[in-house]
């Protein structure tokens, strides 16, 4: 339901300033590009691999040095490069973005705290898949705007979240 995209939203933009109008999450069913990157003059720089995250986890780790994971090599022949738009109908964790990214101090610290839990939680069978979303929509309805000034604050708001969350599982 897209959650790691809200995620990535939240990452792209604290890690280069960008606004939530600045980024565009798009459905890309073959997951062969993992980023891409428009420029002032319409160019776009992509990173494509086989659908494996084994490479961009890689990349991250092992930057800037460059290993063979030893995945198959791209069929640039077969390649399909089909983008959509996501329907935040179907994709309701999209429309807790908007809410998240507005609210950039504590929201996300909140949004990725219950995911891990309610996430846990459906792996070990205590709830069903659908709870996750509906998890995640209770608790960022039930949040409230703070400032995040430091560290210890950032601990803090996580544990509280991770506590209420598992209180709505009770």
């Amino acid at each position: 339901r897209l959650a790691n995209k809200c995620l990535e939203l939240f990452e792209a933009m604290h890690l280069f300033g960008a606004t939530k109008d600045q980024i565009e999450i798009v459905i890309h069913r073959e997951s062969i590009v993992h980023s891409m990157v428009e420029f002032a003059d319409s160019s776009v720089l992509a990173q494509l691999a086989p659908p494996n995250m084994a490479l961009p986890i890689g990349m991250a780790l092992n930057y800037p040095d460059k290993m063979d994971y030893h995945l198959p090599r791209q069929d640039f022949k077969n390649l399909n490069l089909s983008f959509a738009e996501p329907d935040k109908a179907t994709f309701t964790t999209l429309q807790l973005l908007d809410i998240c990214a507005d609210q950039m101090e504590n929201f996300p610290i909140v949004f990725n705290a219950a995911k891990e839990i309610l996430v846990s939680a459906f792996l070990a069978n205590k709830i069903q898949f659908i709870d996750i979303f509906e998890g995640l929509e209770k608790i960022i309805h039930t949040t409230k705007y703070v400032s995040v000034d430091s560290f210890e604050q950032i601990l803090e708001i996580d544990r509280v979240a991770r506590e209420k969350v598992k209180g709505f599982m009770v």
